[in-house]
């Protein structure tokens, strides 16, 4: 006979879904769902540490949500978290081409420079990561040319992201491109010009209907532009991926106006492939924007909104996994720098593509600091590595620090559990519904 126990990564979550009572458990390493009814909680809890053989504690174990008394949990993080941190199946990057910038947004976390990326810089840039990708043999890239306003330095964009989906199509690698921008300068032209190199994806940052998009996110001169967006993402018409990044602020009541924007999205017939709330997080120097996250409520209720209107939201297990912690995910500043995070240009840097990584420097950014607790005892442990470093490092100037996120990912975690219960419920669940992702 087996004995069972909760796994410290189990989240219980009693729910009423339709008037019908259940309980959802849900395991933050193996992804494993499932819902009892309350009677049969009870009888599965009645049995836990006790030497059992039972089905339902043998579906829940196969499942993720109950550990064996022979295993050590905290290992287990540890492999996990090393397969994360180290996985080569895929390879990232993200290309700052440019801390130019044609809007003045008014939250704004970089100072807009008249610093840009080189032809020159761009190639050996691209030298670099390409023989990375000869080394490593990834199955996929993902790669995004981010800025400032990328699009200030679309040639640059254009040639680089051509070079290495010749590259990787040459290897036989799946190779997925796209572009972080305001959408601006994205007209016609641009458009057929990097679809001709397999663009696959546009993420396009807006705040809102056009009254708070124009008083947050002004051009240069401090005039609105969201008109002129809006129809350039009607332009787009299917032929590319797009994706909205929708930013408000968590301290004030213009988030209630953001429905408005979706309703006239719907109206012109712009199609988003995803839509990603995010609230405006503190910058360096104290602002307006300093509420930072806020109350999740707002995001809840936002994403709600969105998906009663048909638009597709991020449908996986939410995740706080800071970009600095993955070792394959690289970011190259203007100058060929390899940043931890989206920096100042060579801030914190730990190489670059002339000599090649510092693994002095690395060593200092590779391992955080984090407590006891979140080691020992946060059953959301394997969803998260510490928050964010940025915002830490902002607040009080140490990188490697914690960012704790536990009451965000917490509240996000629920929300998606109950999402996964609705569904479930909905397709006349059977009294033992198990679900592995």
């Amino acid at each position: 006979m087996n004995t069972y126990f909760l796994s410290m990564f189990t989240t219980v979550l009693p729910l009423s879904v339709n008037g019908r009572e259940a309980v959802a458990l849900f395991n933050t390493m193996s992804k494993g769902f499932c819902l009892l009814t309350p009677d049969e909680w009870q009888r599965v809890r009645e049995l836990l540490g006790r030497p059992a053989d039972d089905q339902t504690l043998s579906a829940l174990y196969g499942n993720g949500v109950l550990a064996s008394g022979d295993v050590n949990e905290q290992a287990a993080l540890k492999l996990y978290r090393e397969q994360l941190i180290h996985n080569t199946h895929m390879l990232k990057s993200r290309m700052m081409v440019t801390y130019a910038c044609n809007f003045s947004c008014l939250y704004c976390y970089q100072e807009s420079k008249p610093l840009s990326m080189s032809e020159e810089t761009a190639q050996k840039i691209d030298s670099y990561y390409m023989a990375l990708i000869h080394q490593k043999q990834p199955g996929r890239i993902l790669d995004n040319y981010i800025g400032g306003e990328p699009l200030l330095n679309f040639e640059v964009v254009l040639n680089s992201a051509s070079r290495r989906h010749h590259f990787c199509l040459g290897k036989g690698i799946d190779y997925d491109w796209g572009i972080t921008t305001n959408g601006l300068l994205l007209d016609e032209n641009k458009l057929n010009r990097m679809l001709a190199v397999n663009l696959k994806h546009i993420r396009v940052s807006l705040a809102g209907p056009q009254k708070i998009h124009d008083r947050l996110r002004p051009d240069k001169q401090g005039k609105g532009n969201y008109k002129a967006i809006m129809n350039n993402l009607k332009n787009i018409d299917q032929r590319v991926k797009v994706g909205i990044e929708c930013q408000y602020d968590a301290g004030s009541e213009d988030y209630r106006q953001i429905p408005l924007m979706l309703d006239e999205m719907a109206a012109e017939g712009i199609r988003m492939d995803e839509i990603a709330f995010t609230p405006i997080q503190p910058r360096r120097h104290e602002t307006q924007f300093m509420c930072g996250n806020g109350d999740y409520a707002i995001h809840a209720w936002l994403a709600a909104e969105a998906v009663r209107r048909g638009f597709p939201m991020h449908d996986d297990p939410p995740g706080n996994c800071c970009m600095a912690d993955i070792r394959n995910y690289l970011i190259f500043d203007v100058k060929g720098n390899i940043l931890p995070c989206l920096l100042d240009c060579g801030e914190l840097a730990y190489g670059d593509v002339f000599k090649g990584i510092d693994f002095r420097k690395e060593a200092r950014i590779l391992y955080r600091r984090e407590t006891k607790k979140c080691v020992e005892s946060c059953e959301l442990a394997p969803l998260c590595t510490g928050g964010c470093r940025l915002q830490e490092y902002y607040r009080s100037g140490d990188f490697n620090s914690i960012d704790c996120p536990y009451d965000m990912l917490k509240a996000s975690l629920e929300a998606h559990i109950k999402t996964l219960a609705i569904r479930a419920l909905g397709q006349n669940a059977s009294k033992l519904s198990i679900h592995a992702d």
